[in-house]
């Protein structure tokens, strides 16, 4: 129990990390933690040209992320971002973005993978 807590807490610190950079690059956070059956999007932000959806991952063991970004992950992250636009439509352009977090540091970005 106390192990999920404090891994709760390392990835809720590293999604304040992406959300605050998304910020500092004059996007409106405006939904954190989208939630349908089997997917979740971690961030949704958005400018006034582009809706953003962000998956973040925290790599702090890990140094191969490659497998992080599989077409099936992708499959399910556009599933969800379907769910999303559903209830939320927008006429902007939709975006998918990866971003990945190593010791309390943005260690890489893949932006717009949605054509994948």
């Amino acid at each position: 129990m106390e192990n999920n807590l404090y891994k709760k807490k390392i990835w809720r610190q590293s999604e304040d990390i992406v959300a605050k950079r998304y910020q500092d690059f004059w996007y409106k956070i405006t939904a954190r933690n989208y939630t349908i059956p089997w997917w979740e999007i971690d961030i949704v932000a958005e400018n006034q040209n582009e809706l953003v959806f962000i998956e973040v991952k925290t790599i702090n063991h890990i140094d191969d992320i490659d497998g992080y970004v599989s077409k099936k992950k992708i499959w399910l992250l556009k599933n969800c971002v379907e769910h999303y636009l559903m209830r939320h439509p927008s006429n902007k352009e939709m975006v998918i973005d990866v971003v990945f977090v190593k010791d309390n540091i943005i260690s890489e970005i893949y932006e717009n993978v949605t054509n994948n």
